[in-house]
């Protein structure tokens, strides 16, 4: 029996989910600055990240994603993972024809949150000192930063909406490219690849080293040497 996309993709989103409805309650009990919500939109998101990184890299050994968009800044043989960052995942989702566009205002929030720090020298409008008269000026160097919280109502019930919707829509985009048939062949493969033992003499350095030589050997990166779509 296949295993339905929905099912994983739904445990990833749980604990985000919990965890983000736990800081809107904290909100509600709170004076009420957005402090806990905006906090509660950044969780929810570190699942969506999670989902669509997931996602994408099914896609990948589906063929549908190719190994140099998808491939981590350090790839590591053996493993996959998902390099670009949360915006160019849901850029890359709508590219392939799925409408992520309903969470822009959350991702937007989040990153003025997380990322609003520059450092500028900029002419600017101000009184000048000599005349104590309007002028433009040059002023810096100088570090902006702020942590500007919103209040934007979000409830418990939408954030598990959003979260059902996410999942259902992606789960079945992931069938629909039959990525379970891929998964299937690679759990096949791995059952055919040799074992090897290990000398309890040698240090823990040089069995790891071992190890990642077989895993370059025998899987690479990117899956290359298992991956039916790469396999040399």
């Amino acid at each position: 029996m296949s295993l339905m996309a929905k099912e994983f993709l739904d445990r990833i989103m749980k604990p985000t989910v919990e965890g983000a409805t736990s800081l809107l309650q904290r909100e509600s009990e709170s004076e009420g600055d957005g402090y806990f919500e905006s906090a509660a939109i950044i969780v929810f998101l570190s699942g969506v990240d999670k989902v669509l990184g997931v996602a994408l890299q099914l896609l990948y050994i589906a063929n549908k994603v190719n190994w140099d968009w998808i491939k981590p800044r350090k790839p590591i043989p053996g493993v996959i993972g998902c390099g670009p960052g949360l915006t160019k995942k849901l850029n890359k989702f709508e590219a392939l024809g799925i409408d992520l566009s309903g969470l822009s205002w959350m991702v937007d929030l989040r990153n003025n949150i997380l990322h609003d720090a520059s450092l500028s020298i900029r002419y600017k409008v101000g009184i000048c000192e000599e005349s104590d008269s309007l002028c433009i000026a040059p002023q810096g160097p100088a570090i902006d930063y702020s942590y500007s919280y919103s209040q934007t109502g979000i409830s418990r019930e939408q954030l598990e909406l959003w979260s059902i919707q996410l999942t259902s829509e992606i789960g079945a985009f992931l069938d629909a490219h039959q990525w379970f048939s891929v998964w299937r062949t690679l759990e096949e493969k791995v059952a055919t690849l040799s074992s090897y033992p290990v000398d309890s003499s040698i240090s823990d350095k040089s069995i790891q080293e071992q190890a990642q030589k077989l895993n370059e050997k025998y899987i690479g990166s990117g899956m290359q040497h298992l991956l039916p779509h790469t396999s040399c």
